[in-house]
């Protein structure tokens, strides 16, 4: 390395007096950075330079680049010294620190202790000595001294995870004694004493640092201190062979196999299904796959019968968890809690799993880098949610699955999106008849295409329609379809009390804010049409058509709306016929009779292109496309 300033300033020039000495510790100081002319003399005279400061300093500069070549260049305000990290020991010193901290967060922790005690190695007393109290260089010295303390704790830490308390206690009791303050060494000492079986000594310790805090600092020490204490009092701190960091790269007692029961009966989704073969394809494949779709349209049923079908791709486990984001009895499910049950699933004892998401994350990232596992994050709530769930890179998929798009989950984490819409006809007719098969009935191929059209193709609806059929004997599939014609009573026969569509639907529904509740219960009123435009929406609404076309886009996201392509109006959106009747069901219970009227009424006056009918005209007219 040509330039040093982890501790006393050399480098490697024909001449170096003090003045050019100082000069180029601000330099060294600010590298690769322009240092303006005033800040050059400081550095040269920190007090009452002489007149000749100007041409001193540039005679200086001419000496320095005589040895430093095009290094040392000026510009328009200043002069920079062009260095590399390599060239000088702090570059390369914060390089490694740099390194050992990726190698620890990815559960390499000798490999990561070793790379900061490189680091440390190349200190050779404090930073820029002899030129630390130049104006210029005083803030880069203390940024550098402090970062040394710092990455001093980190590989501390990392030897006592590791379990070499009994190699760091002597070092830490030095540390102590000559840094009182820094509670961080003060509370690994601790930890290395009560490792050592000297819990005495961990308490002794403790005390000390109270009595100089509060008789120097007049404060008391901090919360994790504090806890440090309390633990060890009540022998509540893990022992040497518990607190061996058997989650960082030690084997996983058990694969997890933690996945529900796959569908009975699956039909169909071809395309959906070649998508998440490409996952187990190689390393082209997408790592984290979305599944999006309305509900009911049996998403989680496709991710299960793919992964119980290819389940011997992830020889180290499945996980599974359900994130309750449409669950009406509970809140979303926080993202610390299901990786406390993700880490025990991986064999992670109890006490060693830390108490706060940010760290359980970094914790299962560097359990994960290096295994092939499958993870389903069902019924998402949104990309935040998700993210502290995934593994660290590696051969580990995830299906994540939601109602709602999620395109910063595609933005930030790359996610390949599948929307998952309707079955077709003859998917959804055979998906019925390989139910009703199973009962030993005579089925009405027609009578099975009516109920598969009434149930809007969706396998929610039809496994329902199935599960009631094979209830009533006495009923014909004809009937059912003749009791599901019924629009009043639709969504009665689509029910099963413990499942349903309308509560499948209304969980849906209170996930919206009011604005998007009431432009759906408005959407149902002209969803008989070919497709409705924003601009139809806002005469229903009555709001302007860019925010009607906003609250489109909301509901489309959220999967109660489809995109129906585009027409010289501009965009056109639909339902499902089961939305609409879930949605006008709404309307009835929620909106007073006169707040339809009107919005029917405004409705059929943008269809007409009249701009506003007259009170009688909308008590008495009524279109036979409005409902």
């Amino acid at each position: 390395m040509r330039f040093r300033v982890l501790g006393p300033v050399e480098a490697e020039l024909a001449a170096f007096a003090p003045k050019p000495r100082g000069l180029l510790a601000a330099l060294l100081a600010r590298a690769n950075t322009e240092v303006a002319m005033p800040s050059l003399i400081d550095a040269v005279w920190p007090e009452d330079p002489p007149a000749s400061a100007v041409r001193s300093v540039r005679i200086y500069l001419y000496r320095l680049r005589k040895d430093l070549g095009p290094r040392l260049c000026s510009g328009a305000y200043g002069w920079r010294l062009r260095i590399d990290a390599d060239e000088w020991d702090a570059g390369r010193f914060q390089s490694l620190v740099r390194r050992g901290r990726a190698a620890a967060e990815a559960g390499r922790a000798q490999e990561g202790g070793e790379l900061l005690r490189q680091a440390l190695d190349l200190w050779r007393g404090p930073a820029f000595q002899g030129c630390d109290g130049l104006p210029l260089v005083r803030e880069e010295a203390a940024r550098l001294n402090e970062l040394r303390h710092t990455v001093i704790e980190e590989r501390l830490a990392i030897e006592l995870d590791l379990g070499r308390h009994h190699k760091v206690v002597d070092e830490l009791a030095a540390l102590v004694a000559a840094h009182p303050y820094r509670e961080r060494l003060r509370g690994q000492l601790m930890v290395a004493w009560y490792r050592l079986g000297r819990a005495s000594d961990a308490l002794a310790a403790f005390r000390e640092g109270r009595r100089l805090m509060a008789d120097e600092l007049g404060v008391e020490p901090g919360p994790e201190l504090r806890r440090l204490e309390h633990a060890i009092l009540n022998d509540a701190l893990p022992s040497p062979a518990a607190a061996a960091p058997e989650w960082r790269g030690g084997a996983i007692p058990a694969a997890p196999a933690a996945l529900p029961p796959p569908p009975l009966t699956f039909v169909g989704r071809e395309a959906e299904l070649a998508l998440l073969d490409g996952m187990t394809a190689g390393r082209g494949g997408p790592t984290v796959l979305a599944v999006s779709g309305p509900a009911g349209a049996g998403k989680t049923g496709l991710a299960l019968h793919w992964a119980w079908r290819e389940r011997g791709a992830f020889p180290d486990g499945q996980l599974y968890a359900d994130l309750r984001a449409c669950d009406d009895t509970t809140s979303p499910a926080e993202p610390g809690m299901v990786l406390d049950g993700f880490l025990r699933a991986l064999g992670v004892r109890p006490h060693v799993i830390p108490p706060d998401t940010e760290h359980r994350s970094a914790m299962f990232r560097s359990l994960t880098r290096e295994r092939g596992l499958l993870i389903i994050l069902d019924d998402a709530d949104s990309a935040a949610q998700v993210r502290p769930l995934l593994p660290g890179g590696g051969p580990s998929r995830v299906i994540v699955i939601s109602r709602h798009i999620l395109p910063a989950l595609t933005a930030l984490e790359e996610a390949r999106a599948v929307h998952l819409g309707a079955l077709t006809s003859g998917e959804a007719r055979d998906l019925l008849v390989t139910m009703l098969n199973r009962t030993g009935r005579t089925l009405d191929t027609a009578a099975a295409g009516r109920v598969a059209d009434l149930c809007d193709l969706l396998p929610l609806a039809l496994r329902i329609a199935a599960a009631r059929l094979s209830h009533r004997p006495s009923w014909t599939l004809a009937e059912l379809a003749d009791r599901l014609d019924g629009e009043g009573d639709r969504l009665n026969e689509l029910d099963l009390g413990e499942i349903g569509v309308r509560g499948s639907l209304l969980a849906s529904y209170r996930r919206l804010d009011h604005r998007q509740r009431a432009a759906l219960r408005r959407f149902a009123i002209a969803a008989r049409l070919d497709g409705v435009a924003p601009w139809l929406l806002a005469a229903l609404l009555d709001v302007s058509q860019n925010e009607a076309e906003a609250l489109a886009g909301d509901l489309a996201d959220a999967q109660l709306l489809q995109y129906a392509g585009h027409d010289v109006t501009g965009a056109r959106y639909r339902c499902h016929d089961l939305v609409r009747l879930f949605a006008l069901e709404r309307a009835e219970a929620e909106d007073p009779e006169p707040e339809r009227r009107a919005a029917r009424a405004r409705g059929v006056a943008a269809l007409l292109g009249v701009p506003r009918l007259e009170g009688r005209r909308a008590a008495a007219g009524r279109s036979p496309v409005l409902d």
